[in-house]
């Protein structure tokens, strides 16, 4: 009897549980490697954009979806592994986790088995919204835990995150498709917020809320530090070098395209970053400072630069308060030296352009279609001048219910133009030494 990739992939976990991680590891020496500040393939120096593909786990034929993306020529896809929220109802989101593991996992493994069928590389990026695990805790334990559980090791919401990463990681380390790991999707942003409105926390910056009191969620303050975030972020990334090789990608999902970083991180204001306080955010133990994009990467869990950066009016925060001339091609050319000075590649997980978000706030223009293209096209232009090793455009195959369709770019229609533009960048990149 012929086995499908779905039987594969299950005969790959009855292997590990008979051999010895050395010999798993070896037979699972990933195609895509990080080495020092490069991204190798196949051992040979590796540069390309791909895209996001948010709600991949949505459609109904994943084959279908990526036979098309992959006859576009996109090479990689990033995408939501998890689910965004806990789940309103049972069987839903996250909550289809705790109440089917099979069924939750089938789903999974059909579109790894179609990833690998087709030829088209993975990012999985495991826990999107980092409000959503703490929630979960309520329908597993009774009690949500509060975001300031995400900083305490021995927390419900981190021995899930470890119970989750080693699941997945022990899953697919096989399969030809993982292109890396992710561990979620802008934690940061959360340091930058006023949460809800509520009692104040203790000790906490004014700005700074608790959503709910200590006799309500474990822990009792959504007060989300910087020292909680790297905690985090190092945690995961332990599990996962201890059960994959460890030249695989490994990202945090950071943004990192913004400029306002130390003001967040000292609750003072939420202005621009004067240059020098950006390349010098305090470290969590007083011991030493790092730049914005280091302090977000802790190295010991990342061994890329995660970064963000977009050409819209809603996060004008693009260029230092302290000096007049700016920008998005600036701030990913200033990514991309940090990273290579401290000898990681830069991952530009996200970027992109949309019209209607364009011509307000620190960025001069019209706001429309034509604008938003010529945008994304200097974009594309300044991955390519930087040499930028991996990139992924935002996004492709939004459901036709989903609020931010607009974003959406597909063969036919306006946006057809990002293909093009995807095209003859990995066309450029491929001829760069």
């Amino acid at each position: 009897m012929e086995l499908g990739r779905r039987d594969l992939i299950k005969c790959g976990l009855a292997a590990a549980a008979l051999h010895p991680l050395e010999e798993i590891l070896a037979a699972a020496k990933p195609n895509i490697q990080v080495e020092g500040p490069n991204i190798l393939r196949n051992g040979a120096p590796y540069r390309a954009v791909g895209c996001n593909f948010y709600d991949a786990l949505d459609h109904d034929d994943p084959l279908e979806a990526l036979t098309f993306l992959r006859g576009q020529g996109i090479p990689f896809v990033r995408f939501n592994f998890g689910a965004y929220a806990a789940g309103r109802e049972p069987g839903a989101e996250w909550r289809g986790y705790l109440d089917d593991r099979a069924r939750w996992y089938g789903r999974r493994d059909d579109f790894v088995a179609a990833a690998e069928t087709v030829g088209v590389g993975l990012v999985p990026s495991l826990f999107w919204r980092l409000q959503t695990l703490p929630d979960l805790m309520a329908f597993r334990f009774g009690k949500r835990d509060a975001l300031s559980e995400w900083g305490r090791s021995a927390s419900n919401t981190r021995n899930f995150m470890r119970q989750i990463t080693s699941e997945v990681v022990e899953r697919y380390r096989r399969s030809p498709a993982i292109w890396g790991w992710e561990a979620g999707n802008e934690f940061s942003d959360v340091l930058a917020d006023p949460l809800t409105k509520g009692s104040k926390a203790a000790g906490a910056p004014s700005r700074y809320k608790e959503i709910t009191s200590s006799s309500e969620a474990n822990g009792g303050s959504d007060l989300f530090t910087l020292c909680d975030l790297r905690s985090l972020y190092e945690d995961w990334g332990e599990v996962v070098v201890r059960l994959d090789h460890p030249a695989r990608l490994r990202s945090t999902g950071e943004g990192v395209g913004r400029v306002d970083l130390r003001g967040v991180v000292e609750g003072a204001r939420r202005t621009p970053d004067t240059r020098d306080e950006w390349l010098n955010i305090p470290d969590c133990h007083g011991e030493s400072a790092l730049s914005a994009p280091l302090a977000l990467n802790p190295r010991n869990a990342a061994n890329v630069i995660s970064a963000h950066i977009y050409q819209q009016a809603r996060i004008p925060h693009w260029w230092f308060e302290d000096e007049a001339v700016g920008g998005p091609t600036k701030l990913l050319a200033l990514n991309m030296a940090l990273a290579s000075q401290d000898g990681r590649p830069l991952f530009l997980g996200e970027f992109g352009s949309l019209k209607g978000q364009l011509g307000q706030g620190r960025m001069a223009g019209d706001g429309s279609a034509q604008e938003e293209e010529q945008l994304l096209a200097e974009m594309v232009d300044a991955i390519v001048n930087n040499a930028v090793p991996l990139s992924a455009v935002w996004n492709y195959g939004y459901l036709p219910d989903n609020p931010v369709r607009d974003w959406n770019f597909t063969a036919a229609g306006r946006r057809a133009y990002v293909f093009r533009l995807i095209a003859d960048a990995n066309e450029r990149l491929a001829k760069i030494p």
